[in-house]
């Protein structure tokens, strides 16, 4: 480390080495810190998740409410959609990826924790909306979509 002012810096040589030393810690803590096993009581701890703001209300919401009573001092960091999410749960920056299957990869394991029904929403004058309408039709039609990250991922 290299320090300016009150702040410290990597060195060249210190970012090069930090993909492996962090490797090298997480094995460390998968293998030997980890062995314990959870207790949800006991546990005082922060998991940092990524998930899309529509799993936020749907789906977290519920599970923070039965969180708080089992396990009253584990704590979450909720962060966005990111461009990467499993190279940063490979890397142990996060814990947990709870994204729709379009978005993950065969990487990781993954089970399916619940099923949604979307529903299309349109104004009745619009004339574009018969009144069946088909998945074809509808990807055909522009829509209005949410972006995240530095390559815009639609949520």
């Amino acid at each position: 480390f290299t320090i300016r002012g009150r702040e410290r810096f990597l060195t060249p040589r210190a970012a090069a080495f930090a993909p492996a030393v962090r490797d090298a810690l997480q094995h460390i803590q998968c293998s030997i810190i980890s062995s314990d096993p959870f207790d949800p009581a006991r546990a005082d701890r922060l998991f940092r998740i990524i998930l899309s703001d529509f799993v936020t209300l749907v789906f977290f919401e519920k599970l923070v409410e039965r969180i708080s009573r089992e396990a009253p001092a584990v704590s979450f960091e909720l962060l966005p959609v990111d461009d990467s999410p499993d190279e940063l749960l490979r890397r142990g920056d996060v814990d947990f990826l709870i994204l729709p299957d379009m978005f993950t990869s065969s990487v990781h394991s993954s089970i399916a924790l619940f099923d949604e029904k979307l529903v299309c929403v349109g104004c009745p004058t619009n004339k574009q909306l018969p009144q069946q309408l088909t998945f074809e039709r509808y990807m055909s039609m522009r829509h209005v979509a949410v972006r995240f990250g530095r390559t815009m991922k639609p949520s």
